[in-house]
């Protein structure tokens, strides 16, 4: 599906879905990890059990259902025998549409999707379908730290994400013009919301109407409360760029204006439009083909100071209304992996590419890929990468949980 394929039809089918669902997009933005699973059952599925899950009745009609590892879910509804009975039929070869038509149950297909769904995790898994997605794109590159199990995810926002990667060699070829490069990244955009088969919606939920390609026509600003401000002036000591910038405007590194604080880093604003914008994406373009030239790891402080660069002026232009840091970690990520560091997960770099002078991102960036990437071949650096990403998440819900107890 091309930008100049969307049809009056398609677009208003979009945003028709971005409206009714857009509470629930936006909930993503509160917390990391989703309390439910969001990864979606399709009737093709084929659904395995997990070991160890247990099963127990605290009141009538209302069963939890556990795992050796603490984790529960409540199912309503049904009985203890029905349920065990349903998980026993997911013999591994059977589709959930072959359950819904076969089963001695007689359960209908979106009653075994729902359930399935909210059992993701616990006592279920789709092992075929997450090792498909992770041969294009891993979770570890999607998401911001990477213990967050797959079935937190949206599943139309991987599948997206690797029409995504699949179609990077383009806008690499793209690189030599600027009205190229910008047709292109509109097309990544349009990839990212409704995926190459024109239905795969995904997307956020702001103001105005998201039109998949399309520039930002409006000044925007984003938000995040006082309390992941504090957990950004933690992480950034420890890369080693202390505290970050909580009022005024940040510059690119060749002098134009990216974005401006306000509200004590509360508030970010994003106000070029028209040929601003497009002059900073095309300081970006200039950073992203610098990185593409040197892409080695023989060059590795130019290469991802150039990166940061690239990363950061990508995130303040905030050239799409919605799924701008997931394109540009994506383009970040397959640098990365070209240039034999290994994956990076999202964290909270975006966070910082908004609060902290270019010198200072690119120092904060370059600490980041060391201490966090997830390295191919190393289990005791990938181990230790994972607990520095853990240590970063409890202290994001610490500030937080102690925010909310202040007020």
């Amino acid at each position: 599906m091309s930008l100049q394929s969307l049809n009056a039809s398609a677009l208003a089918g979009y945003q028709e879905w971005e409206q009714r669902t857009g509470p629930g997009m936006r909930a993503r933005y509160s917390d990391f990890l989703p309390r439910e699973p969001l990864f979606e059952i399709r009737p093709n599925d084929i659904v395995v059990t997990l070991p160890g899950y247990r099963i127990a009745q605290t009141s009538p009609g209302l069963l939890s259902v556990s795992t050796p590892q603490g984790q529960n879910v409540a199912i309503r509804g049904l009985h203890e025998a029905e349920l065990a009975k349903a998980l026993e039929l997911l013999d591994g070869h059977t589709s959930v549409i072959e359950l819904s038509r076969s089963s001695p149950l007689h359960w209908p297909l979106q009653a075994w999707q729902a359930l399935l769904q909210i059992l993701l995790g616990t006592a279920v898994d789709l092992p075929a379908v997450f090792s498909s997605l992770a041969s294009v794109l891993r979770l570890s590159e999607l998401v911001r730290f990477p213990d967050q199990p797959p079935h937190s995810l949206w599943r139309n926002y991987w599948e997206n994400a690797t029409d995504v990667r699949r179609h990077l060699p383009k806008i690499y070829q793209a690189l030599e013009g600027s009205a190229a490069f910008r047709a292109e990244l509109a097309h990544l955009h349009v990839l990212a919301t409704i995926g190459s088969n024109g239905h795969s919606y995904y997307g956020g939920y702001g103001l105005v109407p998201t039109v998949p390609g399309g520039y930002r026509e409006i000044g925007v600003q984003t938000a995040i409360p006082a309390s992941l401000v504090n957990t950004l002036d933690h992480w950034s000591s420890l890369l080693g760029t202390e505290s970050i910038q909580r009022e005024g405007e940040i510059t690119t590194p060749r002098g134009l204006v990216m974005c401006v604080i306000r509200e004590q880093g509360t508030i970010v604003e994003h106000r070029a439009t028209g040929t601003m914008l497009f002059a900073l994406l095309d300081e970006a373009r200039l950073f992203l083909t610098t990185v593409r030239q040197s892409g080695a790891r023989d060059h590795a402080s130019d290469m991802l100071r150039d990166l940061a660069y690239f990363h950061q002026i990508f995130i303040n232009a905030h050239p799409f209304a919605n799924i701008n840091n997931s394109i540009a970690m994506n383009l970040v990520n397959d640098c990365l992996l070209r240039a034999g560091f290994g994956r990076l997960p999202h964290l909270l770099l975006d966070y910082l590419a908004q609060r902290l002078p270019p010198d200072r991102y690119a120092t904060a960036f370059a600490a980041a890929v060391r201490l966090h990437v997830l390295p191919e071949d190393d289990r005791p650096e990938w181990q230790a990468a994972l607990d520095r990403s853990a240590a970063l998440y409890r202290q994001y819900r610490q500030d937080r949980d102690n925010t909310t107890q202040a007020i």
